[in-house]
């Protein structure tokens, strides 16, 4: 297991990665050993782990000839302890991601098609719906897959009930062999659900999911493979009813954008929120995909706004377990909103 450490590490590393960021090899163009004139790199979202000597950073961005913002960037760095050096290993591209928020597993790039599902029998299923599906171990150990057709920022939700042994999920990218891995070491209780929500598309492509049996030769379950990136990014306007349904196992969420000036505030009139006793989210990023602020949806009829301290493009994204939130958003000023809407207004940006 890789073992995750905070961005402080990030922030002090970061001298001597931007200063090796050009010779690093990229294992996608493997004529390319360089980020031909690098003049940017942006490490505020990047996740840093660490496994022995070896460093690796994901969803790094870097300005430079052949790549922008928008591309999510794999770095992989050895520490030599003796010299105190820090050298690149590989470097791997991953263009047009746009915006990623690994904590919550959100993309704002909507995926380019709806998710394609053929079972182990060449049997096309629909999403959401559930279907039964049996993984057979083989003389020579394989199991026969369920495959997919998935496109780049796909939130892939899996669900299953009623599993009868022990198994390791594994999502394998056919193209390239890059896996997704989770284990459930013993079969299912009565009532009960293993629940895989938001795994992250990065690449478009077939995909093979397979349910593997850790200590039987088949594994039965009723699956249900989900959506949660459905809804498209739509722009607030004022005086905007909205209204989501988030189910207990989809994670799916909702997106919406809006421009803020300084001052600028947008408030989310709440009016019904089911049932009460589980909870509705509000999250909000930045223009370069940092989280601003996030806020609890705990109650009917009440006011939740943000106003922005600097002028920037703002994502709010609504999202929650077995709740159904709906009201109304307004896009005023800051003295507006205290006048009309009470000052239950959280302020401030985390900045850039």
């Amino acid at each position: 297991m890789k073992n995750t450490h905070t961005n402080h590490i990030c922030k002090k590393a970061f001298g001597l990665l931007a200063a090796t960021l050009l010779f690093l090899p990229n294992p996608v163009h493997a004529a390319e050993n360089r980020l031909p004139n690098t003049q940017e790199m942006n490490l505020g979202m990047a996740d840093i782990s660490i496994e022995g000597r070896e460093i690796y950073i994901d969803n790094a961005r870097a300005l430079s000839d052949t790549t922008n913002f928008e591309d999510y960037l794999k770095l992989h760095y050895r520490l030599y302890p003796k010299t105190h050096n820090i050298l690149p290993k590989a470097i791997d591209v991953i263009k047009g991601v746009g915006i990623y928020h690994s904590l919550e597993q959100f993309f704002i790039k909507d995926p380019a098609t709806p998710i394609s599902i053929v079972d182990a029998t060449g049997i096309a299923r629909p999403t959401d719906v559930p279907f039964t599906a049996t993984f057979n171990k083989n003389a020579s150990n394989s199991v026969t897959p369920i495959t997919l057709q998935l496109s780049q920022g796909s939130s892939l939700s899996i669900t299953g009930t009623d599993w009868n042994a022990g198994f390791e999920l594994r999502l394998t990218h056919v193209g390239t062999g890059e896996q997704f891995s989770q284990k459930y070491p013993v079969a299912g209780q009565s009532g009960t659900f293993f629940y895989y929500p938001r795994i992250p598309i990065f690449r478009s492509g077939k995909y093979y999911l397979r349910l593997i049996p850790l200590d039987q030769s088949s594994l039965t379950t009723n699956l249900v493979i989900e959506e949660a990136n459905a809804g498209r990014v739509q722009a607030i306007q004022n005086n905007q009813s909205f209204g989501a349904t988030f189910d207990l196992t989809s994670g799916a969420y909702v997106k919406t954008k809006v421009r803020l000036r300084a001052d600028d505030c947008v408030v989310f009139s709440v009016r019904t929120l089911t049932p009460t006793t589980n909870q509705g989210y509000l999250t909000i990023l930045g223009s370069d995909g940092r989280l601003v602020s996030k806020g609890y949806l705990e109650s009917r009829n009440y006011n939740y706004g943000f106003a922005a301290t600097v002028e920037d493009d703002y994502y709010f994204i609504l999202h929650g377990s077995n709740v159904q939130v709906g009201g109304t958003t307004y896009v005023t000023t800051v003295t507006r909103a205290w006048a009309d809407f009470q000052p239950n207004i959280w302020m401030g940006y985390l900045g850039k």
